[in-house]
């Protein structure tokens, strides 16, 4: 399996650096669901590679909190699981997204078309308003012959 996960063949995209970054308030213990990052849409796909995060308490803008994240797309795919027995799909924020000096390399780079969005789940574990900027960082595959814009 390639790091497109078999499903392109790399070889007929020409590729360009790209972070898409979003910024999301949660009050206490707060669940925000289908929370969008849309994409350009100039890009037929997208390559999620590395994540990275900064999660803060609003009071002080410092303290360092957690929260949990199930990521899919507006396709609905899913791309975290707990297994068949329990319900929340939300994973702890440590287990998916790293920092700017230390980014979350997937193993396996998610795929998304360029003409959808990002989707997440994000559920707030502290009891003060959080503020977080994630960043998707990868690269935008565009069909060999069109120019990226």
């Amino acid at each position: 399996m390639d790091i497109f996960g078999g499903q392109i063949d790399p070889s007929q995209f020409i590729y360009r650096p790209y972070k898409y970054v979003a910024d999301f308030s949660l009050t206490s213990l707060q669940l925000l669901t289908s929370q969008s990052v849309t994409l350009r849409g100039t890009e037929m796909f997208f390559a999620i590679l590395r994540t990275m995060a900064v999660g803060v308490l609003a009071s002080d803008g410092v303290t360092a909190v957690h929260w949990k994240t199930q990521l899919y797309t507006s396709t609905s795919q899913r791309y975290n699981g707990s297994g068949i027995t329990n319900g929340n799909d939300r994973i702890r924020d440590e287990c998916f997204w790293g920092t700017a000096s230390r980014p979350y390399v997937l193993p396996i780079a998610i795929m998304i078309p360029g003409s959808s969005s990002i989707l997440l789940d994000l559920e707030n574990l502290a009891s003060a308003t959080v503020n977080l900027h994630l960043v998707f960082d990868g690269l935008q595959l565009f069909p060999r012959g069109q120019a990226p814009v």
